[in-house]
């Protein structure tokens, strides 16, 4: 992120101070979001703020981070300038990018060094015992500071597992951990909180995001780089499409984070909506697994002639584009008692179809278990007839040593790391 004043400074000036302060003011916002954020100074007019990355981060999060830094931070003062790079989420052969100087290096045009500055906004000597200090952040925690963090897969508890390093980086005796040959489900609860910062400037889209939670699954895959299928963005575009002046800017929000993404993306979907939105109902029919999975139980006060769909987080069921139309007609018709009975058995409906994806669920669930405890019983059968073959002692593995352990009548295999 570059902090800039559009006149050039003459040479060996110092940077003017309104830059200096919001220099400052950006680094705090950075700071607010528990990353570490760096200086430089570019010669003639300029401060550079860094974020340093300790993975690969995706030019599309990288923006939408330095988006959140910059909404944090307020607007620059009278005549600065604030640039984010990279200037775009995709790069051209014969379109690279926005050019930066790199701290340390020199301006071609001036001889100038880019130096490094502390806290104290004062120039780094020492740049290289100053940079072997730094804190890089990792992609994890980029991914908090957005609004979304990453699923970790289930792990199998061994001696492959790494012990966090101390911050120090100074060597601590690890003890022989004892481990049981069992699988833990490491994955966060609540991955997704915060996920509205995508967007943070839509208030409308936040409102569905916070309530759908079919949206919010999707959201956070494209912001993760997982990608959207076909049926998968038009299922997006039928939420947010629907949200007047924000359904251009909030699907492009999303589009942005696919690896095919053009401009352009987001309004050429919004043009292909359905004459009605699709009702939650119609959701939780075609993706049975998805919705029992992600909680979608929204429950919708809704007039005669509308129905239970998404958009209503944000919307009046009358300002919902394709559905105004149906609820002014139910009232001048009339048939108040009638039309509630509908909406009654509609809300039925639904509650059938959604025990149905239940106990197809279940039933899974069910057949999987009892393919799982078979599996169990033949392994555990073959390792005692290792055992009995190693006549009931421990019996040293690659891994580590492999006990057979009774307590209370319950037979355990246990690995000592």
């Amino acid at each position: 992120m570059r902090v800039v004043v559009p006149t050039k400074v003459r040479k060996g000036a110092a940077v003017p101070s309104v830059v200096v302060d919001d220099a400052r003011r950006v680094a705090a916002a950075v700071r607010a979001l528990g990353l570490s954020p760096v200086l430089s100074i570019e010669p003639g007019r300029s401060l550079m703020v860094w974020v340093l990355f300790q993975d690969a981060v995706t030019a599309a999060r990288c923006r939408t981070l330095l988006s959140l830094i910059l909404h944090r931070a307020g607007d620059p003062p009278a005549g600065v300038i604030r640039e984010r790079l990279p200037a775009q989420d995709t790069a051209k052969p014969d379109k690279p990018g926005t050019g930066v100087l790199l701290p340390l290096g020199l301006d071609p045009r001036t001889g100038e060094r880019a130096w490094f500055f502390d806290d104290q906004m004062l120039p780094v000597i020492d740049a290289c015992a100053w940079l072997r200090g730094l804190r890089t952040d990792p992609a994890d925690k980029v991914a908090e500071a957005v609004g979304v963090q990453k699923h970790r897969l289930p792990v199998l508890t061994s001696a492959s597992t790494k012990a966090p390093v101390p911050t120090n980086r100074t060597p601590s005796a690890v003890p022989a951990a004892k481990a049981e040959i069992e699988v833990v489900d490491s994955r966060p609860k609540g991955a997704v909180e915060g996920a509205g910062a995508v967007f943070h400037d839509l208030p409308r889209a936040g409102e569905v995001l916070a309530g759908c939670a079919v949206l919010r699954h999707y959201v956070e895959q494209a912001v993760q780089g997982a990608g959207l299928s076909t049926s998968e963005r038009y299922l997006t575009a039928e939420i947010l499409g629907r949200l007047g002046q924000e359904a251009v800017p909030a699907l492009d929000a999303v589009y942005r984070h696919l690896e095919d993404w053009r401009p352009g993306m987001g309004a050429r979907f919004s043009q292909r909506l359905y004459p009605h939105p699709t009702s939650c109902g119609r959701i939780r029919q075609r993706l049975p697994e998805l919705t029992s999975r992600v909680g979608c139980d929204c429950r919708f006060r809704v007039p005669p002639g509308a129905y239970p769909t998404p958009v209503l987080h944000a919307l009046g069921a009358a300002d919902v584009p394709g559905m105004e139309l149906r609820v002014k007609e139910a009232a001048a018709r009339g048939g108040l008692a009638r039309a509630a009975i509908e909406s009654m058995n509609e809300g039925r409906r639904e509650l059938g179809a959604r025990a149905a994806a239940l106990c197809t669920r279940l039933t899974d669930l069910r057949r999987q278990q009892r393919a799982l405890a078979k599996t169990l019983e033949a392994v555990e059968h073959e390792l005692d007839v290792v055992m009995d073959e190693a006549g009931d002692t421990p019996l040293d593995t690659p891994s580590g040593t492999l006990r057979r352990v009774s307590e209370q009548g319950v037979r355990r295999f246990v690995l000592d790391v």
